[in-house]
């Protein structure tokens, strides 16, 4: 059960209904030639302390679009609802029009299923729309008092996102996440304020925004190739606040940070303030 250590023992009670019709031999199987339906309940109880866990269903599949009437998962990690037609294959006219919701009150929940080092609570919820292969995934998520071990904290976490993956391929996947966050600690690094948005084009990432520290602030528009063997970081603005004038980019027409695990090279990258002082 989901949010439960996998070593323990459950006693399982429920119903569940369900029937399938599959296609004469002659006919190749594919979810759009095969109908089916569920419904029912399960509960599952663990023989330690750990809470219950239960899923209700009742959903069914007709000519490549599941209609879900019903799903809700309640576990020690979180819940899981949603409800609306599901797209799997490319019938003619078939379309998604799914809304999900995800809570999670307690993060460390999830390191029974193997992930160690989460707090705080977290929420996500949004639909799923368009044809099978071309999913649109849209929604909101926040969370609070979230962290990641000993390596990263934040006080708050809120945004949108919005993406799209063509016919399953990542390289034409796109989309696009924005998120702001305040009181943010990462290693040695204290962040009050954070506003972040970044686009995703298959091998790379455009990333612009703004933090604030206490006394410092950094402003930036770049983008990010993911490479193979190296990543490259290409600064089109970068501003850097603090005491005085702030230093700025100077305009270059390849300044670029390039690393991979061996080394660290940067090209084209020099700053100047309104005293026309220049860091190369």
């Amino acid at each position: 059960m989901l949010g439960a250590p996998a070593s323990a023992k459950y006693t399982l009670a429920g119903h569940v209904d369900g029937w399938i019709v599959i296609p004469n031999r002659t006919v190749a199987l594919s979810l759009d030639t095969i109908d089916g339906a569920l419904q029912g309940s399960i509960a599952g109880t663990p023989s330690d302390s750990q809470p219950p866990a239960t899923a209700d269903v009742d959903a069914s599949l007709t000519s490549g679009v599941i209609d879900i009437r019903k799903l809700d998962v309640q576990s020690p990690a979180g819940t899981v609802t949603a409800s609306g037609q599901l797209a799997l294959a490319s019938a003619e006219g078939a379309e998604s029009q799914l809304e999900y919701k995800v809570d999670a009150p307690d993060l460390s929940a999830l390191a029974a299923v193997g992930a160690p080092g989460l707090g705080g609570a977290a929420h996500v919820e949004g639909t799923v729309t368009g044809p099978a292969g071309t999913w649109d995934v849209a929604g909101t998520f926040g969370g609070h008092q979230l962290a990641y071990g000993d390596r990263a904290r934040a006080l708050t976490i809120n945004g949108t996102l919005d993406g799209t993956m063509p016919s399953g391929d990542l390289a034409k996947a796109t989309g696009k996440v924005s998120l702001e966050g305040s009181f943010i600690k990462v290693a040695d690094y204290d962040i009050l304020n954070a506003k972040v948005d970044s686009t995703y084009h298959g091998e790379e990432i455009e990333l612009t925004g703004k933090l604030e520290q206490q006394q410092r602030s950094i402003e930036f528009d770049t983008g990010l190739l993911l490479h193979a063997d190296h990543r490259e970081l290409h600064l089109r603005q970068i501003t850097l606040g603090g005491f005085g004038e702030p230093w700025r980019l100077l305009p270059a027409d390849n300044a670029v940070v390039r690393y991979s695990p061996r080394e660290i090279q940067v090209k084209g990258v020099a700053l100047s303030n309104a005293l026309q002082a220049h860091v190369p």
